[in-house]
């Protein structure tokens, strides 16, 4: 888990979050692609296949974020895996707490 920022804490759920809207809420509801969660950390994995990754990713992932259950004790990590062109300024911003190319991830 060294490349999602996570060191060797023991990984309890590792599944996709979703929340449907609920009636009258104007349709909106959410999908985060993988959610890690430890005992004190739960770690939001967004995963990008995009010719090009623009820093609207970041807007998009906090709007996510705001559909999660709070609990407290527990800190939330971002990560962003991706294939396609990345903007530099999607690192540079600091958004993400780790940025991994899907390659990487997997090893090749």
């Amino acid at each position: 888990m060294g490349l999602l920022g996570l060191g060797s804490v023991q990984i309890l759920s590792a599944a996709p979050f979703r929340k449907n809207a609920g009636k009258g809420k104007g349709g909106e509801g959410v999908q985060i692609d993988l959610l890690l969660q430890a005992r004190r950390t739960a770690c939001v994995v967004e995963i990008k296949r995009r010719r090009e990754i623009g820093r609207e990713i970041e807007d998009e992932v906090a709007r996510k974020i705001r559909f999660l259950p709070k609990r407290d004790g527990v800190s939330i990590r971002i990560a962003l895996v991706y294939e396609g062109h990345l903007a530099p300024i999607v690192k540079a911003d600091g958004f993400f707490d780790s940025v991994a190319p899907f390659r990487r991830l997997l090893g090749i």
